[in-house]
């Protein structure tokens, strides 16, 4: 399994709304804070989607330990898809080997 992580989520989702509608970015801050843990805890706008955001990534990660399957976490914080292939192609060819 591969996990794809990003440090700063404030700027992959920035980088991410420069190149879609101002309607994506609504609807993707809507769609974080309006159900679910954003709901229950009153979140709303980008700060509320953040907090969403920070607390999934932190269960996703608790979840990764408990699975029976070996995994990669990826982080791409630098945007350098040719490393992260890299680590792809090692993580393969140790299980695999």
């Amino acid at each position: 399994m591969f996990y794809y992580d990003q440090s700063d989520i404030r700027d992959t989702l920035e980088r991410a709304a420069i190149t879609r509608s101002s309607s994506w970015y609504e609807g993707f801050l809507n769609y974080h804070t309006s159900q679910g843990y954003g709901l229950a805890h009153g979140l709303t706008g980008l700060e509320g989607c953040l907090e969403v955001l920070r607390e999934r990534k932190s269960i996703e990660k608790e979840v990764l330990k408990l699975l029976p399957w070996k995994h990669l976490i990826l982080d791409n914080s630098g945007y350098d898809w040719e490393a992260c292939l890299e680590q792809v192609d090692r993580f393969l060819e140790a299980k695999l080997t």
